[in-house]
């Protein structure tokens, strides 16, 4: 009795760490696709927020968004002055319970 219940709780944390893995994926997909976006694309302006489902196989199995921000790189002096870097920011959330799991990877791409 206690060996199947052992196997069950060992097959619930594999499909756990099986949709974590597909979430940290897509994350770093969709960074990996903006990366190639020339840095004026609409995807990549300061102060939007994008969304989309993850498909896998037909199904969608998770939910990912990304903002943009500006940031000033406090290295260069330029407090008040133009947009140094763009921080975008790839939030995949999963799961049927709430609060949905997530995880969250953040890129700088260039202002211009």
């Amino acid at each position: 009795m206690g060996l199947a219940y052992s196997f069950g709780n060992a097959r619930a944390l594999v499909n756990r760490y099986a949709a974590a893995r597909v979430a940290l994926a897509a994350a770093q997909r969709r960074l990996e696709m903006l990366a190639v976006l020339d840095p004026s694309a609409p995807e990549l302006q300061v102060g939007t927020t994008h969304a989309d489902d993850v498909v896998v196989d037909g199904t969608p199995v998770a939910h990912e968004s990304w903002s943009v921000a500006a940031y000033d790189d406090p290295a260069n002096g330029t407090a008040a002055g133009p947009t140094d870097l763009k921080l975008v920011t790839v939030t995949v959330s999963w799961g049927a319970s709430a609060p949905d799991q997530q995880v969250q990877l953040s890129r700088f791409f260039p202002a211009r």
